[in-house]
């Protein structure tokens, strides 16, 4: 068999089927996007809301709210005692070392009523060293006139001219049997007894026209006694 003698060509060729390819061109690549900046969301600013009232502004007529004037005390409640005539005169020896004043009045008496704050004012004035007793005679033994029918009449007397601070007696001895037994013509009358439990004085004085009146009379008479000098 014969060989074909391999030219110079065809050894060439041969060279260079064994030989590796080019490497094919690579494309070229995408360039490089750089990404916008990054934008922020704007803040979201909270509504502006109206500020919540605890409570609805308070109407007329309605409660006093924290900013109203305080309410005024209340004044106390006055309190009444049953006592017959014996009794009352036991009060003065019950109480040794302070001067006792009796005020007898009844609530049909317009001058005794007037008074009675004079009685009150005498009390506060000389709390630990005078007892102050109003003695309302209103009950006369009539039984369409018991004492709770008076006591019912009394009461807002003594309420108005705020009497809670002093000894409140409702008499249930008549109160004519009384005016009897002490040969008294009328009413008002007042009787001051000393710190030994002893009467010191009347009012009115029935040997001296005088009137019955705490700030003039029975008052100053009272500071007197405390004092150890009477007049």
């Amino acid at each position: 068999m014969k060989r074909c003698p391999l030219t110079l060509g065809m050894l060439l060729l041969g060279l260079c089927g064994c030989l590796p390819s080019p490497a094919e061109p690579k494309p070229d690549s995408a360039p490089a996007v750089t990404p916008p900046p990054a934008v922020e969301a704007p803040m979201e600013i909270p509504e502006q809301k109206e500020p919540v009232l605890d409570s609805a502004p308070a109407e007329a007529g309605s409660e006093t709210t924290a900013a109203s004037p305080a309410a005024e005390p209340t004044t106390a409640a006055v309190k009444m005692e049953r006592l017959n005539w014996e009794q009352v005169t036991a009060i003065a020896a019950a109480n040794p070392g302070k001067v006792v004043v009796l005020d007898l009045w009844a609530t049909y008496c317009s001058p005794c009523v007037e008074e009675l704050p004079g009685l009150v004012a005498l009390q506060a004035k000389y709390p630990e060293q005078v007892v102050c007793v109003s003695v309302a005679l209103d009950f006369d033994g009539d039984k369409d006139y018991p004492v709770e029918a008076a006591e019912a009449d009394i009461q807002p007397v003594l309420s108005k001219v705020q009497a809670a601070s002093i000894r409140n007696i409702v008499l249930t001895t008549p109160a004519s049997d009384v005016y009897t037994q002490l040969g008294l013509p009328s009413i008002p009358a007042v009787f001051v007894y000393d710190t030994k439990g002893q009467k010191a004085a009347e009012f009115p004085d029935r040997n001296v026209s005088a009137d019955v009146s705490y700030a003039r009379s029975i008052t100053p008479f009272v500071e007197q006694l405390l004092k150890g000098t009477p007049q």
